[in-house]
């Protein structure tokens, strides 16, 4: 295991194995897959929460909008499409940090 559960799995392929999550980035195509590990390997059918995204302090709003619209041009933020992968089945909201 490399530092800090991060190891290259070859290939340009790069694992981040944490106790609640896995996450594989493939440089091929500059690309992150991520699965949260349930408890008892018991995945819920739907996640009960409503928020999309928390309240952000008046002083971090430039910087949080700054930062979340850099996600959106890198590709890295995308609107999700119900169409390609049916209705949600929960929220992540997004949260500023300070």
């Amino acid at each position: 295991m490399g530092v800090n559960g991060i190891k290259s799995l070859g290939g340009g392929v790069t694992e981040v194995d944490e106790p609640d999550f896995r996450a594989v980035y493939d440089d091929n195509d500059k690309a992150w897959t991520v699965a949260w590990k349930w408890a008892n390997n018991c995945e819920p059918e739907v996640l009960r929460n409503t928020v999309a995204e928390y309240a952000v302090a008046s002083s971090a709003q430039a910087e949080y909008e700054a930062e979340i619209n850099a996600w959106i041009a890198n590709g890295w933020l995308k609107p999700y499409d119900d169409r390609r992968y049916g209705p949600a089945k929960g929220l992540i909201p997004l949260m500023a940090v300070i």
